[in-house]
């Protein structure tokens, strides 16, 4: 399984790491530092989700999904972010995200949130 990890913040890139290759060993992790470079990287390699950032210099998640999801419609993107819950409801309204997680990323909301929706994933492709 490929994933992709897009956040600013280098202390959340590795957390995020950390706790799925603690989860899934076979696990292949990219990260990319702005949604930029995720375009990029998603033109080049196939991923069976993404966990995007929505707030970030250079390309915020928002755009950087819209152009992902423009050339890969089936592309399975999470969004992750601080913003309020009336901004995560609009979000999540235009059908961009396939999920939105609120931050801060804790081991209970990566457990309860981001490994139910990987499970789900990993198990369509077995």
């Amino acid at each position: 399984m490929n994933i992709l990890i897009v956040d600013d913040h280098e202390t959340n890139l590795k957390l995020i790491s950390l706790l799925l290759q603690k989860s899934y060993e076979e696990m292949r992790i990219d990260t990319a530092e702005n949604g930029k470079i995720a375009v990029a990287k998603s033109r080049k390699k196939d991923y069976d989700l993404i966990l995007m950032d929505i707030n970030m210099p250079v390309m915020d998640g928002i755009t950087a999904t819209a152009l992902i999801k423009d050339k890969k419609l089936q592309q399975n993107i999470v969004g992750i972010t601080a913003d309020n819950q009336q901004r995560i409801d609009e979000l999540f309204g235009q059908s961009l995200f396939d999920h939105i997680v609120q931050k801060p990323l804790t081991t209970e909301i990566f457990a309860n949130e981001i490994l139910p929706l990987i499970e789900d994933r990993y198990l369509l492709q077995s």
